[in-house]
């Protein structure tokens, strides 16, 4: 499957990195991106309250960023497909991830090709 044609799509908040909690979260969240990335599949990330050099090391490993501009989860997730729809309009599927689910990436693939099998255009 083309890198384009399944959207991982996903949230990060970086916070404080002094907070262990926090920093915790955010190392969690490289490795979803970098699993992903393995996988060969593309990913958007809308962001909030992020250092501009994590920003930077994001872009410079393909992630596309969008810059958080609502409140609440429902918006945030809201926001994050559409934009991704907009930057992939051409993709058949996308994947939305909770940024600290690592281990769900090994999934997208065999989930997506089933969906395919089955003529399926709707997952949860």
């Amino acid at each position: 499957m083309g890198s384009n044609e399944i959207i991982c799509v996903t949230t990060f908040r970086q916070g404080n990195p002094e907070n262990i909690i926090e920093r915790t979260r955010s190392e969690i969240f490289l490795d979803t991106v970098h699993r992903i990335l393995d996988a060969k599949l593309s990913i958007v990330v809308t962001h909030i309250d992020t250092q501009g050099s994590v920003l930077k090391m994001l872009r410079q490993l393909g992630v596309v960023l969008i810059k958080q501009k609502t409140l609440g989860m429902g918006n945030i997730r809201r926001e994050a497909l559409s934009e991704s729809r907009m930057h992939f309009p051409n993709a058949k599927y996308f994947c939305w991830l909770e940024p600290e689910k690592p281990d769900l990436v090994q999934f997208i693939v065999p989930m997506v090709c089933q969906m395919k099998q089955e003529q399926s255009d709707f997952g949860i």
